[in-house]
């Protein structure tokens, strides 16, 4: 045997490497294969080999088989797709009968005689098609290599496409759908945000042109888990524009309407529940994600600017309009926050605000609300002890936002009180109802004189089997103490006790007589209102609770 010719070797499962010719079975001595020489060889495209930089030097190449050539009594020669030049067999290489393997790998040298050219062949290798090839290849791999399995895509997209197989382009598909789905359902990275594996594959799937149902499922898997976790409003406007891009048909609104238990195993386990849906579902659950999306970002960013209520409605308006209801969603949201910070507003801010609130948005009570919450908190924490102008100007907001004579009248006594010659203060008392007698101002509305320390100190007992009145949070009021005293009084606590078992007030009002200051704070309860009378009596000390009395409603 020529030396340049390597010993054969069977190489070939025996579903490849056994097949029959007329009832005879081929021996292993009729498939030469090469054997590792040592020697490094380039490998060239067949459809390449005759450029002038490969003659006569020894190359490999490998292409799927066209025919079989007889030439005498065996088969001496080989015709390949990609190339016109014939593959010559040596005569220790030539072949009984046609092969069925459908392709070759070829090592050999291309000569040049004259105007023709031959590939002249010293070892060869029949192999299986590049399907059962891959198959055999990927049934080796780890359940978890994703990588390798992208490369064997690439190998096999190669041959499909110098192929035309639409077949080995279907195979290629399914196996880069696998490998992402593999690397979509790893655990995220240390330091990266939820979501991230998944989302960077379903990204790496989109550019490889990878089958859009897994491109779809993985954004899903991965969106889902950083919408989760987001609370921010800027992560919150990034995620809908992640969900835009990665699932076009979210971002228009959908016939249909999705099965409630469908949502509920989608919310479980998004990535399965989206590849065995229907087309029509996949639209769905596309919006379905883009909707979450913008309603939670939309109720953060109401939160974050109470101001911009109405672009805010006008934006879920525009957005999604198959929740017509959620733009009075965001606006209660909206407003329930413009309460907890109104009492930080300017007056001018918190009366514009007032009148968009009753206005605009029909809220009267909650209107009354905002400026309540205002003024008693300008009433308790900006009144300087001294402060006439102050209390008056305050007086007429009471008026103006509430129409609230009582603690109108409340403040302007108070102001009497430190500057018995204050006229304006004097004459806007009178044009409430109020009446002077000697020293003192007459409630209109009361039939005499406040109740006394000694008949206003314990709460009104409450009739046979009647409920006894509570205040806020459900909390029920002492009973009266007997003449001995009673152990639960509320007599001398202070205004932080008092907060600390019934909440804040409804509403205050301050007096002061005699050198002493004297608060009420209001608790409306089903029976009346309950009113906790405090008393200051010096500029260092803390006011106390002097007496507890019901008003009838």
């Amino acid at each position: 045997m020529n030396s340049n010719i390597t010993k054969p070797r069977f190489q070939f499962k025996i579903r490849i490497a056994l097949y029959f010719f007329g009832g005879l079975i081929c021996t292993p001595s009729e498939v030469f294969s090469q054997t590792n020489t040592g020697k490094t060889l380039s490998k060239v495209s067949s459809d390449q080999i005759h450029k002038p930089e490969w003659l006569n030097k020894e190359i490999e190449i490998e292409d799927r088989i066209s025919e079989f050539l007889k030439h005498g009594t065996k088969y001496s020669e080989i015709r390949l797709k990609g190339t016109p030049i014939p593959v010559t067999l040596p005569p220790q290489l030539r072949l009984d009968r046609p092969s069925p393997m459908p392709r070759g790998r070829f090592t050999g040298r291309v000569i040049k005689i004259g105007n023709f050219y031959q590939f002249m062949v010293t070892t060869m290798e029949l192999l299986p098609s590049e399907r059962e090839e891959l198959a055999q290849k990927v049934a080796e791999l780890s359940p978890t290599n994703a990588q390798k399995r992208l490369e064997l895509a690439s190998w096999a997209e190669s041959l499909a496409t110098r192929y035309k197989d639409a077949s080995l382009k279907q195979s290629v598909s399914q196996l880069r759908s696998e490998a992402y789905r593999i690397l979509g359902t790893q655990e995220d990275q240390p330091g990266t945000p939820p979501g991230s594996s998944a989302i960077e594959a379903a990204r790496e799937a989109k550019k490889a042109g990878s089958d859009p149902v897994i491109i779809h499922g993985l954004a899903h898997l991965g969106l889902r888990k950083a919408f989760a976790k987001l609370e921010d409003q800027t992560g919150l406007e990034t995620l809908s524009k992640e969900v835009a891009e990665l699932l076009p048909d979210s971002t228009r609104r959908q016939l249909g309407e999705l099965k409630p238990d469908t949502i509920e195993q989608y919310r479980k386990d998004p990535l399965k529940i989206y590849i065995e849906a229907g087309s029509a579902d996949r639209r769905l659950l596309d919006r379905l994600l883009m909707v979450e999306t913008l309603e939670k970002g939309l109720m953060v960013a109401v939160v974050n600017h109470p101001d911009k209520i109405e672009l805010f409605m006008k934006t879920a308006q525009n957005a999604i309009p198959e929740k017509p209801e959620l733009a009075n969603s965001i606006r209660d949201r909206g407003l329930l926050k413009l309460v907890e910070t109104s009492d930080k507003l300017r007056r001018d801010d918190l009366i514009k605000l007032v009148n968009q609130v009753r206005d605009k948005f029909g809220q009267a009570e909650l209107a009354r609300k905002l400026a309540r919450k205002w003024l008693d908190s300008r009433q308790a924490t900006q009144l300087a002890e001294g402060d006439t102008e102050g209390r008056f100007s305050l007086s007429q907001d009471y008026l103006a936002l509430l129409g609230d004579k009582r603690s109108a009248a409340a403040l302007l006594r108070e102001c009497l009180t430190l500057d018995p010659d204050m006229k304006k203060a004097a004459d806007l008392l009178a044009e409430l109802g109020w009446k002077k007698d000697g020293d003192r101002w007459i409630d209109p509305d009361e039939s005499s004189s406040p109740p006394s320390v000694a008949s206003s100190s314990v709460a009104t007992p409450p009739k046979p089997g009647e409920e006894l009145p509570r205040l806020p949070g459900g909390r029920v009021t002492e009973p009266p103490p007997a003449s001995s005293g009673a152990p639960q009084s509320l007599v001398g606590l202070t205004q932080a006790q008092i907060t600390s078992k019934f909440g804040m007030p409804e509403h205050k009002s301050r007096m002061l007589t005699q050198g002493q200051l004297h608060e009420q704070w209001y608790f409306d309860t089903p029976g009346g209102r309950q009113v906790v009378q405090f008393v200051k009596k010096s500029v260092r000390s803390e006011p106390t609770v002097k007496a507890i009395y019901q008003l009838a409603k």
